[in-house]
C-alpha cells in the first residue's frame, strides 16, 4: 500500500488521477472555524490575523487533507460595489451595481478590486495560512465563478437577460470573468498550487449557454496552466442531465454538490480530463451518523487505486465537532 501522509501530496495525486492510499478530504471551515473560536464570522473575516488563525486551528483540530480558504461569493461582490447586509451572521448581497445599466467593461472598475473590503482580508489571510500550513496541507483559495458573481452584479435582470437578451447576460459574464481572473492571479502569484472556482448558481443555467461560460472560464484555465496549478469547479447540481456539460467546461475537477454515489464517482468522469469529486451535503454532516456511515464508506479509496476527492463545502455552525471527526474517520477507514 502507498504511504502518503501529507495532505498536499495526496490531494495533488488524486486530482491528477494517480494512485492514492485513501480518498483525500477537503473541508470549508470558514464560518464554522469562527464558531469554534467563539467569534462571529463577521468579526473574523474583518481581520486577517483572526481569520488565518481560526482556519489554521480548525484544520489542526480535524486533520483534513485540504482546506478551502473562504468560499464566500459576497467577497468579490462587495469589492465590486455591491452592498452587503448581515443577518444571523451571514452576509447577503442587497444591491446590484450593474442593474439597469449596460454591463460593458467600462461600467465596473476591475483594476484594484483585490484591495477592497473583506476580499483584501481574505487574500492576506490566505497568504499567511500558506506560510504556516502550505507545505503539508492542500490549500484551495476560493474565487467566485462568473455566473454567481454576474447574478450579484446585475441582480434578477441577469436571469431575465439569459432568457430574453443573452448578449447582455454574456457581457455581464465577461465582466465577472475579468474579476475572477484578477483575483485568481493574486492567489497564484502568492504560490498556491490549486484554486477552487465556487459557482453555486452555475448548475441552474441551461446548457445552451455553456459555450459562452466555457469561453469565460478558459482564460482562467490558461492562466492556471502557466502557473502549473489545478483548478476545481464547484457548483450545485440538481439536474443530472447537466452533469455531462459541466464536466466539459475544462476544469481539472468538478465538485458536484449532492452527488455522493460511489459508482458514479469511480469513473472520474469517463471521456473527460475532468475528474468528479463529491460534495458532501451539510445535512449529512449534521444529521444521523448511521446515514453518514452508509453514504461515505463506499467513497474510500483502497489498495492504491484512484478514488474521488471528497469535499464538504458547508458545515453548519450547529454541527457537533464529533460529527466532523466521525466523517473523517469513516473516509479514512
Amino acid at each position: 500500500m502507498l504511504d502518503i501522509t501529507a495532505g498536499r501530496e495526496l490531494v495533488r495525486r488524486c486530482i491528477e488521477g494517480r494512485p492514492i492510499d485513501r480518498s483525500p478530504v477537503v473541508l470549508h471551515l470558514g464560518p464554522y472555524a469562527a464558531r469554534l473560536q467563539q467569534s462571529s464570522y463577521q468579526q473574523v473575516c474583518a481581520d486577517p490575523t483572526m481569520l488565518a488563525n481560526s482556519l489554521h486551528s480548525a484544520q489542526r483540530l480535524f486533520g483534513c487533507d485540504g482546506l478551502i480558504v473562504l468560499m464566500d461569493s459576497t467577497l468579490e461582490a462587495e469589492a465590486c460595489g455591491c452592498d452587503v447586509a448581515w443577518h444571523d451572521d451571514e452576509p447577503e448581497v442587497v444591491s446590484h451595481p450593474l442593474a439597469g445599466v449596460e454591463p460593458g467593461a467600462h461600467s465596473l472598475a476591475v483594476e484594484g478590486v483585490e484591495n477592497q473590503g473583506r476580499l483584501a482580508v481574505a487574500l492576506e489571510a490566505a497568504r499567511r495560512l500558506n506560510t504556516v500550513a502550505g507545505k503539508e496541507v492542500a490549500l484551495f483559495p476560493a474565487v467566485t465563478g462568473p455566473v454567481t458573481l454576474a447574478s450579484h452584479l446585475r441582480g434578477p435582470s441577469f436571469w431575465a437577460d439569459l432568457d430574453e437578451s443573452p448578449d447582455l447576460a454574456y457581457q455581464t459574464l465577461e465582466v465577472a470573468g475579468q474579476v475572477m481572473v484578477r483575483v485568481a492571479r493574486q492567489y497564484l502569484d502568492a504560490g498556491f498550487e490549486q484554486l477552487l472556482v465556487s459557482d453555486p448558481l452555475l448548475g441552474r443555467v441551461d446548457a445552451t449557454h455553456y459555450p459562452q461560460i466555457a469561453a469565460v472560464l478558459r482564460t482562467l484555465w490558461n492562466v492556471a496552466d502557466f502557473y502549473d496549478a489545478h483548478v476545481l469547479l464547484q457548483t450545485d447540481v440538481s439536474d443530472d442531465s447537466r452533469l455531462e456539460g459541466l464536466l466539459g467546461l475544462g476544469a481539472a475537477g468538478l465538485i458536484a454538490d449532492g452527488h455522493t454515489e460511489a459508482d458514479r464517482l469511480a469513473s472520474g468522469g469517463d471521456g473527460h480530463s475532468c475528474r468528479i469529486a463529491t460534495g458532501v451535503s451539510a445535512a449529512l454532516i449534521e444529521g444521523d451518523q448511521g446515514d453518514m456511515e452508509r453514504v461515505l464508506s463506499p467513497l474510500r479509496a483502497a489498495g492504491g487505486r484512484s478514488g474521488p476527492l471528497v469535499a464538504c463545502c458547508t458545515i453548519p455552525r450547529s454541527t457537533p465537532p464529533a460529527n466532523v471527526h466521525n466523517a473523517l474517520r469513516i473516509l479514512r477507514g
